[in-house]
């Protein structure tokens, strides 16, 4: 007997933009490059966009302007005000970004027709190794950050699930998208790494019973309180994502309780014969979204 819940239904919950904003994207890059200057800056994207897990309706895309700056003591010590001023500089002189861009905490923010952030960095070994450090003003600190390896690992990963992984983490970002908004519970950078500390078989092409599979691993995986044995480490690079300062306790509870609900529902979903309640149950897990 068919299945009630259409695979098709569920695809939708899981895709990617569009190739015109693909193509948007690429192409602002690219002129953004230009307007920096490749002599100076290193550019790349990075994030969901460079690692294909964006969803239909993200438009922001984070480009790296990584100064290439030779002096190693530069790199110890980088004078932060005056590498974002100096990226700002070269916005503000060209034509088409006059008056877009804003500073904001980790980055410069351009409006175009896909909304840009350029993150600032320095190298901390060579301009083409990670990890690269950026810096918060809020706090006025800098961290480590590993794009390029991130991109690395999880491809490693998608191709050992034969895509399966990224569908379920763009899956797992609409789920969060409807149940959050804008508040960041689970923001898309934690869910990615969450996702990918999970075992390769419980990704598969049906999303839907990923889904239950992958939930039911992450609420017994992480079921308790943070302690030594609950560890989420980064997909490139090194530290504990649970921690007061990252992924805190109070919001990954919130986190985890809201999809032991969802996690239900999908079941009801999967089980469920008749193809209208099926469709409902699935709508309800996302909150009464309907892709």
């Amino acid at each position: 007997m068919a299945k009630a819940l259409d695979a098709d239904f569920v695809a939708k919950y899981a895709r990617p933009p569009s190739k015109t904003t693909l193509d948007q994207a690429i192409s602002l890059h690219s002129n953004v490059r230009t307007t920096l200057g490749d002599a100076e800056y290193l550019t790349f994207l990075q994030g969901s966009y460079k690692n294909d897990t964006a969803i239909a309706d993200m438009n922001d895309v984070d480009v790296v302007a990584l100064c290439r700056a030779p002096a190693k003591t530069f790199w110890d010590n980088p004078d932060w005000q005056v590498l974002f001023a100096a990226i700002e500089r070269k916005l503000q002189a060209n034509p088409n970004y006059q008056g877009k861009w804003k500073r904001g905490d980790k980055c410069i923010t351009l409006h175009t027709s896909v909304k840009i952030d350029i993150v600032p960095a320095v190298a901390t070994k060579a301009v083409d190794d990670d990890p690269i450090d950026i810096h918060s003003f809020s706090s006025s600190s800098s961290r480590k950050n590993w794009p390029r390896l991130h991109y690395v690992n999880a491809a490693k990963k998608s191709g050992t699930t034969n895509g399966a992984f990224k569908q379920s983490v763009r899956l797992f970002k609409r789920w969060a998208r409807c149940h959050f908004a804008k508040e960041k519970v689970a923001p898309s950078y934690y869910l990615e790494c969450l996702l990918h500390s999970l075992p390769n078989p419980l990704f598969t092409a049906d999303l839907a019973a990923g889904f239950v599979a992958l939930g039911r691993d992450i609420c017994t995986r992480y079921g308790g309180g943070f302690s030594a044995s609950y560890v989420l480490p980064r997909i490139g690079g090194q530290g504990d994502l649970f921690s007061c300062s990252e992924w805190d306790i109070t919001r990954f509870r919130r986190f985890r309780t809201t999809l032991e609900s969802s996690i239900e529902e999908v079941q009801r979903a999967v089980t469920e014969v008749d193809p209208s309640r099926a469709k409902a149950a699935w709508r309800r897990a996302f909150a009464g979204f309907d892709a």
